[in-house]
């Protein structure tokens, strides 16, 4: 949702109708995770560019009187060999947590590549939260999965997944392999904001389950 960034929001009006979609969807703190390409691009100017999108986007909110959610600071950071060393990839966990946000390679994952990503629960203290995990179901087996979520990674999956296969997300979460829920929104087009619209869908299916899902999110958040 931060303007002018990777292939999100065109600008800073687009970013406040995706705001108040938000808000009227019914949630109020939103995660700001542009993607990090470490491959492509600095980390030090990935962060020079994100906060001045992010200042920008503050500033031009403040002067309107209405309830937009609360903004925090992260990114989507796509793994890249040599991850678990990078000290300052840590710049990028979700503001005030040791929370991380990987996109992990969209081909069959390595056992090396397994390895690292649960070498930064270690080596660099942060906890990988592995992002829209129904992309990857093709690329690693349930029981490597398995072995990293017993290990301390975290999974995510997006709200079009929810609303798509609603049975396969509970069964996934009645498993245990589901922490977190992701708008994955980008635009106010093909990508919207659908994150309130998915909750509601997963209350239906299991009400109680739902509501221990969103302490726990708030919980690892807060």
């Amino acid at each position: 949702m931060l303007p002018g960034i990777d292939d999100g929001s065109a600008d800073i009006f687009e970013s406040e109708k995706m705001l108040r979609a938000s808000a009227m969807q019914g949630i109020d703190e939103v995660f700001l995770t542009s993607h990090f390409y470490a491959e492509s691009m600095e980390l030090k100017q990935f962060i020079s560019e994100r906060e001045y999108a992010f200042n920008k986007l503050i500033r031009y909110l403040s002067g309107i009187e209405y309830n937009f959610p609360k903004l925090r600071l992260g990114a989507e950071v796509a793994y890249y060999m040599g991850i678990s060393h990078s000290e300052s990839i840590k710049k990028l966990a979700i503001d005030g947590t040791n929370l991380i946000l990987i996109e992990m390679p969209f081909f069959n994952w390595s056992k090396n590549m397994m390895s690292e990503v649960l070498d930064m629960i270690d080596s660099l203290k942060l906890i990988p939260v592995l992002a829209h995990i129904e992309r990857y179901l093709d690329y690693v087996s349930s029981w490597d999965l398995k072995k990293m979520v017993k290990a301390g990674v975290l999974i995510q999956t997006n709200a079009s997944f929810i609303l798509s296969q609603p049975k396969r997300v509970n069964k996934m979460i009645k498993k245990g392999m589901v922490h977190f829920f992701g708008s994955d929104a980008h635009n106010t087009g093909s990508r919207q904001q659908q994150l309130g619209y998915a909750i509601d869908k997963l209350f239906e299916m299991n009400e109680k389950q739902a509501v221990s899902l969103l302490k726990e999110q708030v919980e690892y958040l807060s």
